[in-house]
């Protein structure tokens, strides 16, 4: 067996070779260094035994053990929120749709159901194609460390494509033109009382539709990230385990300084005199901002108002809707994904959207 001795001066031996692929090289082996040839060749042999006995029991693994393993491997490259949230649900329950079988057992046919399935369920395209993607991520993981066929993979690499998946008389607008959202948050201004907090409500769905930013961005807003006309975005709020957490924005592009409107900053300086916050801006008695409340308040006020019948209503369509009015002022991607904090591709292709009267305009001057 090679083994080899040092060339840069030190003394002694050491070992390499391949293994699965993988170079595996010792200078030391049980916390000693091998001061001889046969040492070496000794340790080289009770390494690829013992490499031998722990891959063979690492071969009978299932599928949701390699999956534990590749979410350990993906842990450091991953924001905690990603982590917890959609790996933890694809774990519990997308990944339980295909058979838990022992790695070396499965076969395409196992990934061709299982995709199958995904294409029946009542959720977007997008969050299909998403649910693809850590499934291939998983397998990806199975081939460089288990050596997993990568004909495992064929079935998923196709993206699902759905067309009228919803019928377009049923279609309901993400974009929600101004007159309707102040028609929209009346009732809050309407029955507001120190008791049910309306105000409040009132406040930060005007501060989502007039800026545009992600709830979380709203979430982890400080007093001292308002100044006078603008508000510093630089931190983002999430909810994991039952922890809170401020972390790191989305992105690079995330970080940004956003000018206010002087209503929007009239109305926040108002909050700050009624409220009093000391650090995080939208705490209320002791707690961060409730996303699913706000979207149980705007859900009710659809129905108050019957905009539920017309609009696609949830906290993040109000920043689809900002985009759009942006749009309509006359400002093109750039502009926009700077102040949505995202790219010029992302705004142009996922937030700006266009009021269905538009569309009879464009088609009248058509001929």
């Amino acid at each position: 067996m090679p083994v080899y001795k040092f060339t840069d001066g030190r003394k002694g031996y050491y070992f390499q070779f391949y293994f699965n692929k993988k170079k595996i090289k010792k200078e030391r082996w049980n916390g000693r260094h091998m001061d001889s040839k046969v040492e070496a060749q000794q340790a080289e042999f009770e390494c690829k035994k013992q490499l031998e006995k722990d891959f063979g029991a690492r071969e009978d693994i299932t599928l949701l053990a390699l999956f534990d393993e590749f979410c350990k491997t993906a842990k450091g490259n991953l924001k905690d929120s990603t982590l917890y949230r959609t790996y933890e649900s694809f774990r519990k329950i997308y990944l339980p749709m295909i058979e838990n079988k022992k790695i070396r057992k499965l076969n395409p046919n196992d990934f061709l159901n299982w995709k199958n399935e995904i294409k029946k369920l009542n959720i977007s395209v997008e969050h299909k194609n998403r649910l693809i993607n850590i499934m291939k991520s998983c397998l990806n993981y199975g081939v460089t460390m288990y050596n997993l066929p990568g004909n495992l993979q064929y079935a998923l690499m196709e993206k699902i494509k759905e067309h009228n998946v919803i019928a377009i008389e049923n279609e309901k607008d993400e974009y929600i033109p101004s007159q309707d959202f102040e028609k929209l948050c009346q009732p809050l201004l309407d029955y507001q009382t120190k008791e049910n907090n309306f105000f409040y409500y009132y406040i930060v769905l005007n501060i989502l539709y007039y800026t545009g930013i992600r709830i979380g961005e709203l979430a982890a807003i400080t007093v001292e990230d308002f100044k006078d006309n603008y508000l510093v975005i630089n931190k983002n709020y999430m909810r994991i385990k039952n922890k809170d957490y401020i972390q790191s924005p989305k992105n690079a592009n995330s970080i940004r300084k956003l000018t206010l409107d002087t209503q929007t900053s009239n109305l926040l300086s108002k909050y700050i005199e009624i409220y009093k916050p000391k650090n995080i801006m939208f705490k209320l008695k002791g707690n961060y901002l409730n996303q699913q409340k706000l979207r149980r308040i705007m859900r009710q006020l659809g129905e108050d108002t019957k905009l539920g019948e017309i609009y696609d209503l949830h906290p993040h369509s109000l920043r689809h809707s900002h985009a759009s009015n942006l749009r309509k002022l006359g400002y093109d991607e750039f502009v926009i994904s700077k102040r949505l904090g995202n790219t010029p591709k992302v705004s142009a292709t996922t937030y700006i959207h266009s009021e269905f009267s538009e569309q009879l305009d464009l088609a009248k001057k058509l001929r």
